[in-house]
């Protein structure tokens, strides 16, 4: 009897727990999307990050740069 105990406790939790983690796929599945309804579109593209060392100071880097391309959005 003892053992028919614990096989029914060990089924009930394995139920649970398979609810638990549907719940959490069913949340993570539609609580990604905004209040408007349509989920967020993800865009990728590909980068060159560039360093380069000077001895001017940043002020003067910063406003050369932004001449040449525009203004940096702080």
């Amino acid at each position: 009897m003892a053992i028919r105990g614990r096989w029914k406790l060990l089924a009930y939790t394995i139920m649970l727990v398979g609810i638990a983690l549907a719940g959490v796929l069913v949340v993570g599945r539609f609580g990604g999307q905004r209040p408007g309804g349509n989920p967020m579109n993800d865009t990728r593209f590909m980068a060159d990050h560039v360093r380069v060392a000077t001895d001017k100071p940043f002020e003067e880097v910063t406003n050369s740069f932004e001449a040449s391309v525009g203004q940096i959005r702080r």
